[in-house]
């Protein structure tokens, strides 16, 4: 299972029957999984991420060189950063990540593999130990989700690790039977994020791809939302759903009840505008992969964004008016950047339409080449 180039679904077991689909997490078909999975499935999500962390910790005691270690070196402030350098460089077959700003979307982006951030809620995420009481609650925004080679694997696993304990039991649809068939949305920059030059063009040219491959893309279309607010907004609810890890004592609940409030609205015009597109295309981050920044914090670091100096706090923008508002949101490995490391977008859809999004991405990865095995190190 672990060294299976190709992920999960090429270690499939070719036999075995299928289980009752209204019964727990093995209501995915046992013959789709290898049977060390299906146990996993079978255990929950747990059990799957402590197989996901074993070759994550390998990574970290042993090293790795080339690119996708050096794309990690630079994801690691974002969660599963290793992580994901692991699947890329085939230590394991996926991995599991939690995504609260883009810990997921990022690594996946930065290391050239496949990365879902789930609706919020369709995946249960007790068990997350963030502080010394933690894995009871469940913090608001925050999401596990999968990091694999291959958009099939990602299928799988949100389908063994989906909430599944009754009378909470998530049902999704099923993915568009031909993805040309999608109305697809394309926001690649704005004035309240502008992006880097190199990822610009590296987005038109995922689109361009789509186009030629018969999909219409409206460059043009936005939710009616005001993305600053809605990712500054973002940005304040994130701080509070950490603020039990942190020293902080949080603000009172009447104040993030209002500020629900504002999200609500937020999330209401998201809804309207996914009435008119089925999925929307985004950059992950403003900048290409980046070293890793040890010096000064998260509020006073800076990058360079076409010769300009840009605060640090634009990198989760993009990410975080996306997470606030509980939508799915699935990377593909669309290949390299004209500086020659990995750049990839964003598909985002309705709340609830994860499995639109893996297939639209899935769709996206093909025209870019999908997956490709970083060089060997030197």
């Amino acid at each position: 299972l672990l060294s299976a180039p190709a992920g999960i679904a090429a270690a499939a077991a070719s036999g075995g029957s299928s289980s009752n689909p209204g019964s727990d997490s093995t209501s995915i078909q046992s013959s789709r999984l290898h049977p060390l999975l299906l146990q996993l499935s079978q255990r929950g999500c747990g059990a799957a991420a402590a197989l996901a962390a074993s070759a994550t910790a390998f990574f970290c005691r042993h090293g790795a060189g080339g690119p996708a270690a050096a794309a990690a070196a630079a994801a690691a402030a974002f969660g599963p950063g290793f992580a994901a350098a692991a699947v890329a460089m085939g230590f394991t077959s996926f991995e599991i990540g939690t995504d609260i700003g883009g810990s997921i979307r990022f690594p996946a982006a930065f290391n050239g593999v496949w990365g879902h951030k789930p609706s919020f809620g369709l995946l249960p995420t007790t068990g997350y130990l963030d502080h010394v009481d933690g894995g009871i609650n469940e913090a608001d925004v925050n999401v596990f989700g999968p990091l694999a080679r291959s958009s099939q694997d990602l299928d799988l696993l949100v389908d063994v690790m989906k909430r599944n304990s009754p009378p909470w039991i998530a049902q999704l649809g099923s993915g568009p039977a031909n993805v040309r068939d999608l109305r697809i949305a394309a926001w690649l920059d704005d004035d309240f994020c502008l992006v880097d030059n190199e990822v610009l063009q590296h987005l038109e040219s995922i689109v361009e791809e789509l186009e030629r491959d018969g999909v219409l893309v409206d460059r043009t279309a936005r939710p009616a939302i005001e993305p600053d607010d809605a990712a500054t907004l973002g940005l304040w609810v994130v701080q509070q759903a950490i603020s039990q890890s942190t020293d902080s004592d949080g603000r009172g609940h009447r104040v993030w009840l209002d500020q629900h409030v504002r999200r609500e609205r937020i999330r209401s015009r998201w809804a309207e505008f996914f009435r008119h597109y089925d999925a929307v295309i985004m950059p992950v981050c403003f900048v290409p992969p980046f070293p890793h920044q040890q010096e000064g914090d998260f509020g006073s670091r800076t990058l360079l964004c076409n010769g300009e100096e840009r605060s640090y706090i634009d990198v989760v923008k993009w990410t975080t008016m996306v997470g606030m508002a509980y939508l799915p949101s699935t990377v593909p490995p669309t290949g390299l950047g004209s500086s020659g490391v990995p750049i990839g977008c964003q598909v985002v859809g309705p709340y609830g339409s994860d499995k639109l999004t893996i297939a639209l991405a899935a769709h996206i990865g093909e025209l870019m080449g999908g997956y490709q095995p970083p060089p060997r190190a030197l």
